[in-house]
């Protein structure tokens, strides 16, 4: 929770700085890359966080492994089509940031599983330290920048650093979860997942739902 906050007062403080810091165009291209990247998260991360949390790990495997090939065509598709849709419909940005946001999804989602681990673990601790760690670096991060010599492009190659540290240290201290006692049925476990995963989708789309008409209809700046 402690955490949480501090990330909070760290992002409201970087967007006031770039706000009275950046031109209007480049504020509103480093806006909008949250705008992507966070609708492609949710959208291919599709509740598994949120079924990690509530469901015992023993039913979350044996449904996996009695549903492979679908598990493999419907995950794979869910992490396809947004990052697909980056690296060819956003316009806005040349190929490397594409790039860059494509991998800046993937270490962020990697990032948020590892920390939902922990947290199913209990380490609470390694939690805390983690985000601490992550939130000084997003903050220096983005004061160097800024006061040095502004590039988005350097922007996203150290936040996907300072997520790869952070999805390392909480996998190293955390590990594998090891199966629960109780089981859940796989057909609940089916519909638990759908139901969590269009839960996710529905309330990102319609908290990003203005900005995305917004760049859709004007130009970024």
């Amino acid at each position: 929770m402690g955490s949480s906050v501090f990330k909070m007062f760290a992002q409201l403080a970087i967007i006031f700085l770039y706000s009275r810091n950046l031109s209007v165009e480049d504020y509103g291209l480093y806006q909008s890359v949250w705008l992507y990247v966070n609708i492609a998260s949710i959208i291919s991360l599709f509740g598994l966080p949120a079924l990690i949390l509530s469901s015992p790990v023993n039913a979350i495997n044996r449904w996996i492994k009695e549903n492979k090939n679908y598990f493999i065509f419907f995950f794979g598709l869910l992490n396809f089509i947004p990052l697909l849709y980056i690296l060819i419909a956003v316009t806005e940005y040349d190929f490397i940031i594409r790039v860059l946001l494509v991998i800046l999804t993937v270490v962020q989602n990697i990032a948020i599983v590892t920390e939902t681990i922990a947290i199913k673990k209990e380490k609470e601790k390694l939690v805390l330290i983690t985000n601490l760690m992550f939130t000084a670096g997003y903050i220096l991060g983005h004061l160097i920048i800024l006061h040095s010599s502004y590039s988005l492009q350097l922007i996203l190659e150290v936040l996907i650093f300072i997520f790869i540290i952070k999805a390392v240290l909480q996998y190293y201290f955390t590990g594998i979860i090891a199966n629960d006692k109780f089981t859940e049925q796989p057909k609940q476990l089916s519909n638990k997942w759908i139901y969590l995963g269009l839960n996710d989708v529905a309330g990102v789309i319609f908290k990003w739902l203005d900005k995305w008409i917004i760049l859709y209809f004007i130009s970024v700046a």
